[in-house]
């Protein structure tokens, strides 16, 4: 599962607590760091924050710099995020 996972061409990862399940973590999203990108390091991903992870992708058929997100915290937040999916109607 871990192969195909990290054969997709987008990843995404939110904080890890395993220091070997965030290294190689880190190693994929590094990718090719040799051919500009930045590296990404394992305390990196175990110390994301809440709600927090890091991404990468591919545009073009060309793998892009690791990016940060940040997601709504929909379990804690139902009824304002659902109000921003679903504005109430306006009269």
């Amino acid at each position: 599962m871990r192969r195909t996972m990290l054969s997709l061409s987008t990843v995404a990862s939110y904080a890890q607590e395993n220091a070997s399940v965030a290294e190689q973590i880190a190693r994929d999203l590094t990718g090719g760091a040799s051919d500009g990108f930045e590296v990404v390091h394992t305390k990196e991903v175990m110390d994301l924050p809440l709600y927090s992870l890091l991404v990468r992708t591919v545009l073009d058929q060309r793998r892009l710099n690791v990016f940060t997100a940040k997601v709504h915290p929909f379990e804690e937040d139902r009824e304002n995020f659902r109000s921003v999916l679903y504005p109430p109607e306006v009269s």
